[in-house]
């Protein structure tokens, strides 16, 4: 071009035929781009230059962009002024080029450091046929390779861009055909209709406006909260934020007042930078929740919620379920979401798995194959609508359900668990309106009879399982114990807290003994043998609960020594064994007749309690407990007064042991007739078990404390973890 004193400008006027001579003179760098732009050339040529030059000369004034050779003179006239000025980026090791240089129809600028810059397509697009590189200034190097050029093959009609007439048709420039040309423009031209009306048409979210009021609306599932924070714009609501989380197990036995008053709190918290210091409305279908700020008796977390939410300021408004719908369904699973589009409720490919299902069941496709052979008496009961088989009774058109499982549980579960994991009866009537197969009813019995949230959450209405089956009853007197530990919740004087109670199976006679809170387990051993073996002799078996100190191993080869059997009751069922519960609720209340009113002195006390409960007729067996233990009555202070009425044998005659004789068999006797009395009086709030061994069952964790993993008091349960 310097050679022909031209200017760059009047570059795109000339023939390349003309300037095909002076291009191939130019060795170092070979570019013909037909049809280009003056600003396209110098970019390209300005990104060769180092980083440091390439700033300089961008930032110089005065530079005549439309004249080529006064740029490139200023562009060398940099080079060298700063050149020598900078620190060298190399580190004397010969330069290497990318693996990737000799591609085909490649032209890139190297810098010292490795990085490479490919040059514009269209820059590389006229380079010539000879392949060359330099090092620029700075240390880069500026490489083309390139093959001779090829020009594009003419497949069907059309031509090279470069040759296109611009005056042409649009498809002729695209290089394409006019009917892919105007099939292309006609499929975009619909997708950008289809895609402005979306956008200016439908619901989509909206950005939040300052200057109006939030309405935020909530609800609550067992399977996750959701929530809907929306504007108004006319007579509509245009959502501005949506929310769904996941509902935390542990708040899956809660009440539903909880449960929506906990997606009030996540929706709140979750979008405090809209609501926090404005006024707004919060939507829920729970009426209760209007009462919220005034509710009287919370719990803890009740407490902790309602105060965050009383930061904000609102005001709560009641809407019906039915207009719900957008909140109900972010707050429910997905797979559960209601499979009911059109009239019975079946999705496209709902309705095709019915169809194919209907060809694998014998019974249906019988009743198909009648329809078809137009059988009258089939068609007056089922109707076949587009492949899908209805029976109609009474006007209503029920759906009829192949055999297949999966659609089954579908439809128990839209019927069941999608509305409200009501009872049998409920459920059934929901299927009968909409459905029908031979086993339905047995069908919805047993899947709500085996519902795991039912099982788990519902309060139990039936009578409790297992009839009751009391231990048997001893031979004589001393050889069977119970014993329990009853804490009494005050500190006496003395130190005491606990009570060791012993009480014999037989004869119901009791020793109590105080004993501190914090006694281990030899001090418990060393108690039973003072007031027990030392006075009636070693014991076959002790009946006692599973408290530490009777499941301790020194407890436990203490027993074996003595040959005593222990037999310890389940965890948290103390009514097996209900006769040390029995005499732990009498001591109490003969504790509260004689103790002072600060009830420190309760420890004084126990031995006279001891011998009050010991000297009183039992109602199992009829006769005092020193009667049948110690085989006299003890002397009280009545029988000073009164002469004796009754002769008395001396211990070690016939006629005394026969006279104890008999008040052991009426003492047998007597307890027989008792135990088969409550058995029976027992058995008529409780049903039989069928439970078996091995079988998986649900456990109750009402006495259980989750965090520990441990048994707590009955009274002090938590009703968080719902029944099983």
């Amino acid at each position: 071009m310097q050679r022909r004193q031209a200017d760059i400008s009047e570059l795109e006027e000339m023939d390349p035929a003309e300037l095909q001579q002076d291009v191939r003179t130019i060795r170092w760098v070979r570019v013909w781009v037909p049809g280009a732009h003056l600003w396209l050339l110098l970019t390209s040529y300005l990104r060769c230059f180092p980083l440091p030059l390439m700033n300089q000369l961008a930032g110089e004034p005065n530079i005549n962009m439309h004249n080529f050779p006064s740029f490139s003179k200023k562009a060398l006239d940099l080079e060298a002024k700063i050149g020598h000025g900078q620190t060298p980026t190399t580190d004397g090791r010969k330069k290497t080029l990318p693996p990737n240089w000799k591609a085909k129809g490649r032209i890139m600028f190297v810098d010292n450091d490795g990085s490479t810059i490919d040059l514009d397509d269209e820059f590389q697009a006229g380079v010539g046929s000879e392949a060359g590189s330099v090092e620029a200034s700075g240390g880069g190097v500026v490489v083309a390779v390139v093959k001779k050029v090829r020009r594009p093959v003419d497949r069907g009609g059309s031509r090279s861009r470069s040759q296109v007439d611009p005056n042409a048709p649009p498809w002729e420039k695209a290089g394409l055909t006019e009917d892919v040309w105007r099939d292309r423009y006609t499929r975009c031209e619909a997708a950008f209709r289809h895609l402005k009306h979306a956008l200016t048409h439908h619901e989509v979210l909206q950005l939040p406006d300052p200057d109006k009021s939030f309405i935020v609306t909530t609800d609550a599932s067992q399977y996750g909260i959701g929530a809907v924070l929306a504007q108004q714009e006319g007579s509509k609501l245009r959502p501005v934020e949506y929310m769904s989380k996941k509902m935390p197990s542990q708040k899956l036995a809660k009440s539903t007042y909880e449960k929506e008053l906990y997606a009030s709190y996540k929706a709140l918290t979750h979008w405090r930078h809209y609501l926090l210091g404005r006024f707004f409305y919060v939507r829920t279908d729970h009426h209760t929740l209007k009462w919220m700020r005034t509710q009287p008796m919370l719990s803890d977390a009740l407490k902790h919620w309602i105060e965050v939410i009383e930061q904000y300021d609102f005001e709560p408004q009641y809407i019906k379920g039915e207009y719900n719908k957008v909140v109900d369904a972010l707050s429910r699973r997905r797979d559960f979401s209601g499979a009911l589009i059109t009239e019975f409720g079946l999705a496209e490919d709902v309705t095709r798995s019915m169809v194919e299902a209907y060809r694998e069941d014998q019974f249906m496709s019988e009743i198909i194959r009648r329809l078809e052979a137009k059988d009258k008496v089939t068609s007056a009961e089922f109707e076949l609508v587009n492949g899908l088989l209805f029976l109609e009774k009474a006007g209503n058109k029920r759906l009829c359900v192949s055999n297949w499982e999966s659609l089954r549980s579908l439809f128990l579960v839209e019927c069941h668990d999608a509305t409200g994991h009501f009872g049998f009866e409920k459920t059934a009537a929901n299927l009968l309106q909409r459905f029908w197969w031979p086993t339905m009813m047995r069908d919805a019995k047993l899947y709500v009879e085996t519902c795991q949230v039912c099982q788990r959450d519902k309060p139990r209405t039936q009578a409790p399982l297992e009839l009751l089956k009391p231990l048997p009853i001893p031979e004589r007197s001393g050889e069977s114990l119970s014993m329990d530990f009853m804490d009494t919740l005050v500190t006496s004087k003395s130190g005491m807290r606990h009570i060791f109670v012993i009480g014999d199976r037989f004869s119901k006679y009791a020793r109590l003994v105080a004993m501190p809170e914090t006694a281990k387990t030899e001090y418990i051993i060393k108690l039973c043998k003072e007031n027990w073996v030392r006075d009636f002799g070693l014991l076959k078996s002790i009946i006692s609960d599973r408290d530490v100190r009777f499941t301790s191993e020194l407890w436990r080869v203490a027993a074996a020594e003595q040959g005593t059997q222990l037999q310890m009751t389940s965890g948290n069922h103390p009514e097996a064994n209900g006769q040390a519960e029995q005499l732990n609720r009498a001591v109490q209340h003969l504790l509260r007749h004689y103790i002072k009113t600060n009830q420190v002195d309760w420890d004084e006390k126990l031995a006279l309690i001891a011998s009050l409960y010991n000297n009183a007729v039992h109602s199992a067996t009829g006769v005092s407990r020193n009667s049948l233990l110690l085989t006299f009555k003890p002397i009280m202070p009545l029988d000073f007064l009164l002469p004796e009425n009754q002769s008395t044998a001396a211990p070690g005659t016939l006629e005394f042991a026969y006279r104890y004789e008999q008040l052991m068999q009426q003492a047998v006797e007597q307890m027989h007739k008792a135990q088969a009395a409550m058995i029976e009086s027992e058995n008529k709030h409780r049903r039989p078990s069928t439970f078996q061994v091995g079988e998986r069952v649900w456990l109750s964790p009402q006495n259980w404390d989750r965090s520990t993993g441990s048994p707590v008091s009955s009274c002090h349960s938590s009703l968080d973890h719902g029944r099983f």
